[in-house]
């Protein structure tokens, strides 16, 4: 018998010696598994928490925004298409402020993303007047979308 199998290591590698080598194959390769879990599990839990900066944006407003955000080394994603950027939560409102103090996004309308958030104590009177606002918001990008139009609004009564 080795003179050091009453230590913990000696005792590891006396255990392993006496496996088979399918056994020695399994016992590597579970520990190899869990140490590449661990590591995904690390790298996810310390990725940045990314929120929405700007939604349903058009694309020449989501250019602006993220070469402002690449100038200034914000980490960015986008999402859906390009018309949705999402920024470190830490990053959120400081960047919209001064996105706006620049005019990004430029001014455009709510449309039918306005029933996107339900509120069921929502009155009668008040979903009505949100699809008014969500018609002439869709009318006026659609207007806005022609190229002999810069730019466009619309007003139902």
């Amino acid at each position: 018998m080795n003179q050091d199998s009453g230590t913990l290591p000696g005792r590891i590698t006396a255990v392993f010696r006496s496996l088979t080598l399918a056994q020695k194959v399994t016992v590597i390769g579970a520990t190899a598994l869990t140490v590449i879990a661990i590591y995904a599990l690390v790298q996810w839990a310390s990725a940045p928490d990314m929120v929405p900066l700007f939604s349903n944006l058009p694309p020449d407003d989501a250019g602006k925004i993220t070469t402002w955000l690449e100038e200034n080394a914000i980490e960015y994603e986008l999402e859906q298409g390009g018309t949705r950027i999402l920024v470190p939560r830490k990053h959120q409102y400081e960047s919209r402020i001064q996105l706006a103090q620049e005019g990004l996004p430029s001014q455009r309308s709510t449309g039918y993303e306005i029933f996107d958030e339900t509120n069921l104590g929502m009155s009668e009177f008040v979903q009505k007047l949100n699809f008014r606002r969500a018609l002439e918001g869709e009318l006026s990008r659609t207007v806005s979308s022609l190229d002999e139009v810069d730019n466009a609004r619309v007003c139902t009564s």
